[in-house]
This record gives C-alpha cells, sequence and structure tokens, in this order.
C-alpha cells in the first residue's frame, strides 16, 4: 500500500523533532561534563538568548510561503528579503543589548557569547523561506536530513571549541 505524502510527511517531522530535540539535551550534558561550571552558566545565558532571538526572529514573515495560494516561487525572493532585514535589525539590536542582557543575568562576561552564538539567528533569517518551502511541499525527509546535518555541524564545532578551551586552559595553568 502506498502512503499519503502527509502521513510520511508528519512521521518525519515528528522524527526531525525528537531527533532535534535529543540532540540537543545531548549537547548540553556532553557541554556541561566538558566545561568549568562557570563557563557552562556564560554558555547557558547565550543559549537562552538565542532561543529568545529565534522566537522573535524573522516575524513569522517565512509562513507566508506556506500558506501562498500560487506560486511560492513568485513570493520567495520577497519574503526571503523581509525575513533577512528583520533579522539583521534584531541581530542588531541583540548586539548592543547584551550587555544589558549579560548584566542583568550576573554574568557580564557572557557579552561576548551572546553575541557570537546569536549569529546563528542570522542564519536562521536567511534559511527560513527555504525550510518553509520544504515544509509547503512536505518534503520533511530532506529537511530532516538539513536539520540533523545542522546539528551535527554546530555540535562538533560547539564541542570541539569546548574541548580546544579546556586544552588552553590547561597548558595556561601549567606555565604557572
Amino acid at each position: 500500500t502506498t502512503q499519503s505524502p502527509i502521513r510520511r510527511a508528519l512521521r518525519m517531522s515528528l522524527l526531525n523533532t525528537v531527533v532535534g530535540r535529543l540532540g540537543t539535551f545531548l549537547t548540553g550534558i556532553v557541554l556541561a561534563r566538558l566545561l568549568t561550571p562557570h563557563d557552562f552558566g556564560v554558555y547557558a545565558i547565550a543559549f537562552v538568548a538565542l532561543i529568545a532571538l529565534l522566537s522573535l526572529n524573522e516575524l513569522g514573515v517565512s509562513l507566508a510561503i506556506v500558506r501562498w495560494p500560487g506560486d511560492p516561487e513568485r513570493i520567495r525572493p520577497t519574503v526571503t528579503t523581509i525575513s533577512l532585514a528583520t533579522s539583521v535589525f534584531v541581530y542588531a539590536l541583540l548586539w548592543f543589548g547584551a550587555p544589558i542582557f549579560a548584566d542583568a543575568m550576573e554574568v557580564p562576561e557572557a557579552t561576548g557569547v551572546v553575541r557570537v552564538l546569536c549569529v546563528g539567528a542570522l542564519i536562521d533569517g536567511l534559511t527560513a523561506p527555504v525550510a518553509q518551502l520544504m515544509n509547503r511541499e512536505f518534503k520533511q525527509g530532506l529537511r530532516l536530513f538539513v536539520d540533523l546535518s545542522n546539528l551535527l555541524v554546530t555540535t562538533g564545532l560547539t564541542v570541539s571549541l569546548g574541548v580546544v578551551s579546556n586544552f588552553v586552559l590547561a597548558l595556561l595553568l601549567t606555565r604557572e
């Protein structure tokens, strides 16, 4: 029997959600073991800022691609422009607000980490219209592949940077 594209998309979307949440959870565990409690706290503050920024990012304009009754390619350039412009604007607000946010969290040294980690919101603003196009066309298998690739690359980079920072810290401490 042939399964409907909607059922397949639903299963792939559910799998994508589960894998993404599990990957984020496991990354947090690895970083908690790898970083000092203070450094993990700095990361956690930056991660909270990123999650907040992503919830505001691109103001949901990319959903127009899913709901557009005609050919979505007709509006994709406009949606991409608006999405990227609002992401840049929101990120600029974060850039200047990062010191205030970090001070409010009582970890002023988190300012730089907040600014760097939240660059992900700019990438999200650029890619959100394409992601919504995949949703419109029920290409959840492709979306799972893209999101899993993103998870692997970002987790690999994050954990590698944590290992390198621990190595550098250990070298500095042995020289004293």
